[in-house]
């Protein structure tokens, strides 16, 4: 599996990275920096794509337990 950057607690990725010759990791898309993604998505992190899905599983559990407490009120 690739790396990918994301928001923790978010459930969608920004995109997956890349690394480029010279050795800078990028997005795969628009080849920008973590440094650059972070100023218009504050708190990004690259990390390996089984830590994003293993975030999604707490993401989808919060998002559930929000919506049972809403729906028994």
């Amino acid at each position: 599996m690739g790396k990918v950057f994301y928001i923790p607690g978010t459930p969608t990725a920004i995109d997956y990275a890349l690394e480029l010759d010279d050795g800078r990791v990028v997005t795969n898309w628009t080849r920008e920096t973590l440094e650059q993604l972070a100023e218009r998505y504050p708190g990004v992190v690259i990390d390996d794509e089984e830590a994003f899905i293993a975030q999604l599983k707490g993401v989808a559990a919060l998002t559930h337990a929000v919506i049972m407490a809403k729906v028994q009120q």
